[in-house]
């Protein structure tokens, strides 16, 4: 295959957006947990993967692989896959906000999958307006 593959495209079929939103906060709670867990590591490039396989293996195919295209989510464009390496090194280098998401994910009640959503989706907008 040469391009990454719709959204709704999973390792289930295809999802309407109803049913991929509620197995993608399942994806989201896990990587969070997976970084929590991994929170003494380097915060680079192969942690950024394994996270993402992790949680999101059970969903997608891709998960824990680089993409190709610049899918749009919802109304933000991610960063071009050329340039995501030198962008998650550079966001590693601020160690100081990684700490503080995961202590605030440490705080958040893990069962509301609502909030947990929110809080994720602010730290994300927070996080590419540095790239």
């Amino acid at each position: 295959m040469n391009q990454t593959p719709a959204s709704n495209e999973t390792k289930l079929g295809i999802l309407n957006h109803e049913e991929l939103n509620k197995h993608e906060a399942k994806g989201l709670k896990n990587t969070w947990e997976f970084l929590v867990s991994h929170q003494e590591e380097v915060f680079d490039t192969l942690l950024v993967n394994q996270a993402h396989k992790y949680g999101f293996n059970f969903l997608y195919d891709w998960a824990g692989k680089y993409r190709i295209t610049t899918p749009l989510v919802g109304n933000l464009q991610p960063p071009p896959p050329h340039l995501i390496t030198e962008q998650i090194l550079d966001y590693s280098n601020r160690s100081e906000n990684r700490t503080s998401y995961i202590k605030a994910m440490q705080e958040a009640d893990h069962n509301d999958f609502g909030r947990l959503e929110i809080f994720i989706a602010q730290e994300l907008n927070k996080s590419l307006n540095h790239f």
